[in-house]
């Protein structure tokens, strides 16, 4: 199949593609695997490929990365170009509307680079067509000219790897996800994991915390570092406010009360759906359909940002009859 990369008058938006978003502290994201904490078997599987690729003078088969957000993905991604020694060009999947805005970036890509989509699963059906024979021959194949008189030219790609990063891998449709030679799922991270992370992003931020403030930033951070990175930043501001050189337990906990935050992990939204299910429809069973409705909220946002961390507490459960508080937790749910 061929595709116009003609583009559209006023179109700018493939221009934007080419843009990778800054992280708010980049120091905070280790640059190779041996400093990534936690993912193991994703590690493991990641130094075994980039070795072999290294061995062979090519590049690592495409990988998709799958799980919860918030867990590494994008990290892991970068390190992979770094490790590869090529560019790295950071694409998200919602933004690509048109095969056509896609084409150019894919291009102009060079032997070796990485390039990263971000929920994949939400690239359209045409644009993740176009994918199959670029991840699989290395060809691009496009319709050039105008109107009523376009022309197949097929362009061929350097190799280089795709990795695609998703929380709904059963979304990706079949041939997409075969043309994946490495697919990896990134787990929740253990407690001990946790506090490893709080312990080195506090030092790289330059914040001092007091015995045992370490463990109560995680186990409030849902098990997933991009929330824990983010509770020190704001401790940090904190004892920038307070004018203190150590976050104290009482400093800490203060601040999340003011974030709205428990010792749970569970933030206002989560309270929010949690006292919807048990008083509006009495526990359930009900569908994600009419809790969204009762909140405001999209249906994506709570199955994909609300739920997980809710199931893994076991405070509702998934029926198929719809959600239900648990009914060992039930009790003391707020």
């Amino acid at each position: 199949m061929s595709y116009s990369v003609e583009p559209e008058e006023g179109d700018d938006r493939a221009v934007s593609l080419l843009h990778v978003p800054a992280a708010d502290d980049p120091a905070l994201r280790p640059s190779d695997l041996d400093g990534f904490i936690g993912q193991k078997r994703a590690r493991q599987i990641l130094q075994m490929t980039i070795a072999g690729a290294r061995s062979r003078g090519d590049t690592v088969d495409h990988t998709l990365l799958y799980g919860p957000p918030g867990l590494g993905k994008t990290t892991l991604a970068r390190i992979l170009a770094i490790q590869t020694g090529g560019g790295f060009k950071s694409l998200s999947g919602p933004s690509i509307l048109k095969a056509s805005e896609l084409a150019p970036v894919l291009a102009g890509i060079q032997f070796g680079d990485t390039v990263f989509i971000d929920e994949i699963h939400r690239l359209p059906t045409p644009v993740a067509e176009m994918l199959y024979t670029v991840m699989e021959d290395y060809r691009l194949d496009l319709l050039v000219g105008p109107p009523g008189s376009t022309r197949s030219v097929s362009i061929p790609i350097p190799r280089f790897t795709l990795v695609g990063a998703t929380t709904m891998s059963g979304m990706l449709t079949g041939p997409l996800r075969l043309r994946f030679g490495v697919s990896i799922r990134l787990e929740p991270y253990s407690d001990d994991e946790l506090v490893e992370i709080v312990v080195r992003s506090a030092n790289l931020l330059g914040v001092e915390l007091a015995p045992g403030v370490a463990f109560e930033i995680a186990r409030r951070s849902r098990g997933t570092p991009r929330l824990l990175n983010t509770l020190v930043r704001r401790l940090r501001d904190a004892a920038a406010e307070a004018g203190v050189d150590v976050v104290t337990s009482p400093l800490a906990d203060s601040t999340f009360t003011l974030l709205g935050i428990d010792e749970r992990g569970l933030d206002e939204t989560d309270r929010r759906y949690i006292d919807t299910l048990q008083h509006r429809y009495g526990g359930g069973p009900v569908g994600v359909k009419n809790i969204a409705t009762a909140m405001g909220e999209d249906v994506s946002t709570l199955e994909n940002e609300i739920e997980p961390w809710l199931l893994r507490r076991g405070l509702i459960e998934r029926t198929g009859r719809g959600r239900m508080l648990s009914g060992t937790r039930e009790g003391h749910l707020l």
